[in-house]
């Protein structure tokens, strides 16, 4: 019984090894709600799209450079410059949608916090002052 014991150990340790080794963890690489967000996708007939936008609609989230690279041989791939965290995409494929996935995907995985837009006035106020 012992050994049988020592044997299942082995196997549910290099099991588990293995997929974390291969990012099939659910706790590996970056999570849907910030890739989401990073990205400001709205659900669109069925599938994720950036801003709402059915021409920027998204199949599928690329957590880890796995992923990344696993789903690259389909040439729908857009990810951050270091491949760590991407989309793969439906086409056609807005060019702007590319940009701002590109730009978005890179501030994630460097970790620097979203950038907001302000409209309106620039830093010299709106010039109607007296």
């Amino acid at each position: 019984m012992a050994a049988v014991d020592r044997l299942r150990l082995a196997l549910a340790v290099g099991g588990a090894s293995a997929a974390a080794l291969a990012g099939c963890g659910t706790t590996s690489g970056v999570p849907d709600a910030k890739i989401i967000a990073a990205l400001d996708m709205k659900r669109v007939q069925g599938n994720y799209a950036i801003n709402g936008n059915p021409f920027c609609s998204v199949s599928k989230l690329l957590h880890d450079s796995g992923q990344v690279k696993d789903a690259g041989s389909t040439g729908r791939v857009i990810a951050a410059h270091d491949g760590s965290v991407g989309i793969q995409v439906i086409r056609p494929f807005a060019p702007n949608c590319k940009r701002k996935a590109v730009r978005a995907l890179d501030r994630l995985a460097s970790g620097k916090p979203r950038r907001h837009r302000h409209h309106g006035a620039h830093h010299g106020g709106s010039g109607g002052g007296g």
